[in-house]
Protein backbone atom coordinates (compact mmCIF):
# COMPACT_ATOMS: atom_id res chain seq x y z
CA UNK A 1 0.00 0.00 0.00
CA UNK A 2 2.12 3.06 0.62
CA UNK A 3 1.29 6.38 -1.00
CA UNK A 4 -2.37 6.05 -2.02
CA UNK A 5 -3.52 4.09 1.03
CA UNK A 6 -2.76 4.77 4.69
CA UNK A 7 -2.26 1.17 5.75
CA UNK A 8 1.22 -0.30 5.62
CA UNK A 9 2.41 -3.89 5.59
CA UNK A 10 0.00 -6.08 3.66
CA UNK A 11 1.40 -9.24 5.28
CA UNK A 12 0.51 -8.02 8.76
CA UNK A 13 -2.94 -6.98 7.53
CA UNK A 14 -3.48 -10.46 6.08
CA UNK A 15 -2.46 -12.09 9.36
CA UNK A 16 -4.76 -9.79 11.34
CA UNK A 17 -7.67 -10.35 8.94
CA UNK A 18 -7.25 -14.13 9.09
CA UNK A 19 -7.02 -14.01 12.89
CA UNK A 20 -10.27 -12.04 13.04
CA UNK A 21 -11.85 -14.97 11.17
CA UNK A 22 -10.32 -17.52 13.55
CA UNK A 23 -7.50 -18.62 11.23
CA UNK A 24 -3.90 -18.57 12.44
CA UNK A 25 -1.44 -17.52 9.71
CA UNK A 26 2.30 -17.11 10.15
CA UNK A 27 3.56 -13.68 9.07
CA UNK A 28 6.34 -15.21 6.95
CA UNK A 29 3.85 -17.44 5.15
CA UNK A 30 1.53 -14.46 4.56
CA UNK A 31 4.44 -12.42 3.20
CA UNK A 32 5.53 -15.19 0.81
CA UNK A 33 2.01 -15.88 -0.45
CA UNK A 34 1.18 -12.19 -0.89
CA UNK A 35 4.38 -11.73 -2.87
CA UNK A 36 3.41 -14.64 -5.14
CA UNK A 37 -0.05 -13.16 -5.69
CA UNK A 38 1.40 -9.69 -6.31
CA UNK A 39 3.62 -11.23 -9.01
CA UNK A 40 0.57 -12.73 -10.70
CA UNK A 41 1.45 -16.30 -9.80
CA UNK A 42 -1.88 -16.83 -8.04
CA UNK A 43 -5.23 -15.07 -7.98
CA UNK A 44 -6.74 -13.36 -4.97
CA UNK A 45 -9.01 -16.41 -4.53
CA UNK A 46 -5.93 -18.64 -4.65
CA UNK A 47 -4.26 -16.47 -2.02
CA UNK A 48 -7.23 -16.82 0.36
CA UNK A 49 -7.29 -20.56 -0.24
CA UNK A 50 -3.54 -20.88 0.40
CA UNK A 51 -3.91 -18.86 3.61
CA UNK A 52 -6.74 -21.15 4.72
CA UNK A 53 -9.22 -18.29 4.94
CA UNK A 54 -12.70 -19.66 4.20
CA UNK A 55 -15.66 -17.91 2.60
CA UNK A 56 -16.68 -16.37 -0.66
CA UNK A 57 -15.49 -12.96 -1.78
CA UNK A 58 -13.05 -12.23 1.01
CA UNK A 59 -11.62 -9.48 -1.19
CA UNK A 60 -14.49 -7.11 -0.40
CA UNK A 61 -14.14 -7.62 3.36
CA UNK A 62 -10.35 -7.30 3.31
CA UNK A 63 -10.29 -4.25 1.05
CA UNK A 64 -12.91 -2.45 3.14
CA UNK A 65 -10.18 -1.90 5.73
CA UNK A 66 -7.99 0.02 3.26
CA UNK A 67 -8.25 3.74 3.88
CA UNK A 68 -7.52 6.17 1.10
CA UNK A 69 -4.82 8.66 2.04
CA UNK A 70 -6.44 12.03 2.80
CA UNK A 71 -6.31 14.39 -0.17
CA UNK A 72 -5.76 11.83 -2.93
CA UNK A 73 -8.91 12.67 -4.89
CA UNK A 74 -8.38 16.41 -4.50
CA UNK A 75 -4.75 16.07 -5.59
CA UNK A 76 -5.68 14.12 -8.72
CA UNK A 77 -8.37 16.64 -9.67
CA UNK A 78 -6.16 19.68 -9.04
CA UNK A 79 -3.08 18.34 -10.79
CA UNK A 80 -5.08 17.18 -13.82
CA UNK A 81 -6.60 20.69 -14.10
CA UNK A 82 -3.00 21.84 -14.59
CA UNK A 83 -2.68 19.41 -17.48
CA UNK A 84 -0.52 16.90 -15.63
CA UNK A 85 -1.15 13.20 -16.25
CA UNK A 86 -1.19 11.06 -13.10
CA UNK A 87 -0.21 7.40 -13.40
CA UNK A 88 0.40 4.64 -10.91
CA UNK A 89 2.96 1.85 -10.51
CA UNK A 90 1.84 -0.54 -7.80
CA UNK A 91 3.00 -3.83 -6.35
CA UNK A 92 -0.36 -5.42 -5.68
CA UNK A 93 -2.73 -8.30 -6.40
CA UNK A 94 -4.44 -7.60 -9.73
CA UNK A 95 -8.01 -8.13 -8.56
CA UNK A 96 -7.45 -5.99 -5.46
CA UNK A 97 -5.97 -3.11 -7.39
CA UNK A 98 -8.79 -3.01 -9.93
CA UNK A 99 -11.55 -3.41 -7.35
CA UNK A 100 -10.06 -0.82 -5.00
CA UNK A 101 -9.50 1.90 -7.59
CA UNK A 102 -13.05 1.46 -8.90
CA UNK A 103 -14.46 1.53 -5.38
CA UNK A 104 -12.49 4.68 -4.53
CA UNK A 105 -13.29 6.46 -7.80
CA UNK A 106 -9.66 6.63 -8.94
CA UNK A 107 -9.84 4.65 -12.15
CA UNK A 108 -10.74 7.53 -14.45
CA UNK A 109 -8.44 10.15 -12.89
CA UNK A 110 -5.29 8.04 -12.82
CA UNK A 111 -3.76 6.21 -15.73
CA UNK A 112 -1.96 4.26 -16.75
CA UNK A 113 -2.13 1.78 -13.90
CA UNK A 114 0.79 -0.64 -13.98
CA UNK A 115 0.08 -3.43 -11.51
CA UNK A 116 2.81 -5.92 -10.61
CA UNK A 117 0.50 -8.94 -10.77
CA UNK A 118 -0.42 -8.01 -14.34
CA UNK A 119 3.17 -7.58 -15.52
CA UNK A 120 4.91 -10.23 -13.39
CA UNK A 121 7.42 -7.93 -11.71
CA UNK A 122 7.34 -5.74 -8.59
CA UNK A 123 8.98 -2.47 -7.65
CA UNK A 124 11.91 -1.86 -7.49
CA UNK A 125 12.62 -3.99 -10.59
CA UNK A 126 13.40 -1.66 -13.53
CA UNK A 127 11.03 -3.55 -15.82
CA UNK A 128 7.92 -2.27 -14.05
CA UNK A 129 9.04 1.37 -14.52
CA UNK A 130 9.88 0.69 -18.16
CA UNK A 131 6.43 -0.82 -18.64
CA UNK A 132 4.92 2.32 -17.13
CA UNK A 133 6.83 4.54 -19.56
CA UNK A 134 5.70 2.39 -22.51
CA UNK A 135 2.06 2.60 -21.42
CA UNK A 136 2.26 6.32 -20.60
CA UNK A 137 3.99 7.07 -23.89
CA UNK A 138 6.52 9.31 -22.20
CA UNK A 139 10.14 9.65 -21.26
CA UNK A 140 11.45 9.15 -17.74
CA UNK A 141 12.83 12.70 -17.49
CA UNK A 142 9.29 14.02 -18.06
CA UNK A 143 7.95 12.07 -15.06
CA UNK A 144 7.95 12.77 -11.35
CA UNK A 145 7.97 9.51 -9.37
CA UNK A 146 6.59 9.82 -5.84
CA UNK A 147 7.03 6.92 -3.42
CA UNK A 148 7.62 6.22 0.26
CA UNK A 149 10.29 3.52 -0.21
CA UNK A 150 13.89 4.54 -0.88
CA UNK A 151 14.72 1.49 -3.02
CA UNK A 152 11.83 2.29 -5.35
CA UNK A 153 12.98 5.91 -5.60
CA UNK A 154 16.56 4.84 -6.28
CA UNK A 155 15.56 2.63 -9.22
CA UNK A 156 13.35 5.34 -10.67
CA UNK A 157 16.18 7.89 -10.39
CA UNK A 158 18.65 5.51 -12.12
CA UNK A 159 16.16 5.26 -14.99
CA UNK A 160 15.96 9.06 -15.30
CA UNK A 161 12.75 9.86 -13.41
CA UNK A 162 12.67 12.91 -11.20
CA UNK A 163 11.91 11.50 -7.75
CA UNK A 164 10.31 12.75 -4.58
CA UNK A 165 9.92 10.88 -1.30
CA UNK A 166 6.27 11.04 -0.25
CA UNK A 167 6.12 13.50 2.65
CA UNK A 168 2.83 12.25 4.05
CA UNK A 169 0.39 14.70 2.47
CA UNK A 170 -0.80 15.26 -1.05
CA UNK A 171 -0.87 19.02 -0.50
CA UNK A 172 2.94 18.89 -0.23
CA UNK A 173 3.18 16.76 -3.38
CA UNK A 174 0.93 19.19 -5.26
CA UNK A 175 3.08 22.14 -4.18
CA UNK A 176 6.27 20.37 -5.23
CA UNK A 177 4.94 19.43 -8.68
CA UNK A 178 3.54 22.91 -9.23
CA UNK A 179 6.89 24.44 -8.30
CA UNK A 180 8.80 21.98 -10.53
CA UNK A 181 6.55 22.87 -13.48
CA UNK A 182 7.11 26.59 -12.89
CA UNK A 183 10.86 26.10 -12.74
CA UNK A 184 11.15 23.64 -15.64
CA UNK A 185 8.56 25.02 -18.03
CA UNK A 186 8.13 28.63 -16.86
CA UNK A 187 4.46 27.98 -16.14
CA UNK A 188 2.44 29.82 -13.54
Amino acid sequence: MGVIYEQRGVSALLVSFASHLGVSVDTGVARRLYREASLGRMSAAGLWEALGVPGADRDAEFLAARTLMPGVREFVSAIRRQGVQVGCITSDVAEWSLRQRRLDGLEDGIGPWVVSAEVGVRKPAPEIYERFLAEAGGEAEDCMFVDDTQGNLDTAARLGFRTFRFPGTFAEVFDLITEQRRFTYGQR
